[in-house]
């Protein structure tokens, strides 16, 4: 390679990584955050088949892109009704975890939408998020600080 090409190569990639933003958890309360639940929370009321608030366990954005992990509750925070869920018989069989995982993109229309989402997995259904759809795999990463 010769080394104008190398020169290149490599402002490019700085020039990248500089243009990337920081990782960041969106406080309880703030617009983005509340925003981010709203549009959540109509996908995952209609797989439930109730009216839902969450308890948030990991929320992280980054460059366009939202994950977020936690529980649903009804609101009040009465525990969710899987009784009137599709989700009844994987409870009976044992294989449903009361949780559910999301991934979220701002779109150029200036809003945010639910790109992939699911409730009750059992195992670590977003491991190939990343790459199935683009989205920064430090989002993922639970082993770093706890939001």
């Amino acid at each position: 390679m010769k080394m104008k090409e190398l020169l290149l190569l490599l402002a490019l990639a700085t020039f990248s990584r500089a243009d990337a933003e920081p990782m960041f958890s969106p406080e309880p309360g703030s617009p983005l955050r509340k925003t981010l639940m709203n549009t959540l929370r109509q996908p995952i009321m209609k797989a439930l088949n109730q009216s839902v608030i969450f308890k948030i366990d990991w929320l992280q954005v980054k460059d366009g892109w939202a994950f977020i992990r936690g529980q649903p509750f009804q609101p009040g925070g009465q525990p969710v009704d899987y009784g009137i869920t599709p989700y009844q018989d994987a409870i009976f069989a044992g294989v449903f975890d009361d949780g559910f995982c999301a991934l979220l993109q701002w779109q150029e229309d200036k809003r945010w939408q639910v790109v992939v989402y699911a409730i009750g997995a059992t195992d670590v259904v977003y491991a190939p998020w990343p790459k199935k759809y683009g989205a920064p795999r430090e989002l993922f990463d639970l082993s770093r600080k706890k939001p």
